[in-house]
């Protein structure tokens, strides 16, 4: 919904209470919880720009999925602290990380998360002005999250498909992406 202050809020409450728990258990959860609510909640600080916070949470949930060598957790901790350099502009540290990310989506073999991953790193590629390869990345997330009809990860994906196609000089293809982006966002 946008309510990232809410948000943060709630995740800071989860990661509190999942610390007293300790970091190893994953209650049947793809991803220890864990990393997952701090990726989540450094995630809500970036929309906010509140990059220390996040840098700081997303660190320390990388610093977990490490510590228990679990690829999901790995995945989404790479991804998370990829995302917050991407929001800061920073593209030399965004790049590696969302690469590590979508690299351990594929190797370990979680293709539900492909679309989700692949959006950062297609959008860190189309401002690093690789576009070619944005469109390549994000063109395969978003076909992915349409025959899944997993709505959200179209959104994700067709914003930065749309900029790299705007980007490629390819306005038609650009609009109609980001006019069926708001039709989305309308809908759901």
């Amino acid at each position: 919904r946008g309510d990232y202050r809410r948000a943060i809020d709630c995740l800071g409450k989860t990661v509190v209470a999942l610390d007293e728990l300790g970091h190893r258990e994953r209650f049947g959860a793809v991803f220890l919880p864990a990393v997952l609510s701090r990726a989540i909640l450094a995630a809500c600080h970036a929309e906010q720009g509140s990059f220390a916070e996040g840098r700081a949470l997303g660190a320390e949930g990388l610093r977990i999925a490490e510590a228990m060598a679990h690829p999901p957790s790995l995945m989404v901790g790479s991804w998370c602290v990829g995302l917050l350099a991407l929001r800061q502009g920073d593209l030399p540290r965004a790049l590696p990380l969302c690469e590590r990310a979508v690299g351990i989506c594929q190797d370990a073999d979680i293709p539900t998360y492909f679309p989700w991953i692949a959006a950062a790193l297609g959008a860190a590629y189309a401002l690093a002005e690789r576009v070619a390869d944005a469109v390549s990345l994000l063109t395969q997330a978003m076909e992915q999250s349409v025959a899944e009809e997993n709505v959200s990860f179209q959104a994700l994906c067709r914003l930065p498909l749309s900029e790299a196609q705007l980007l490629a000089g390819r306005l038609e293809e650009a609009r109609a992406l980001a006019e069926h982006t708001l039709m989305l966002a309308r809908e759901h």
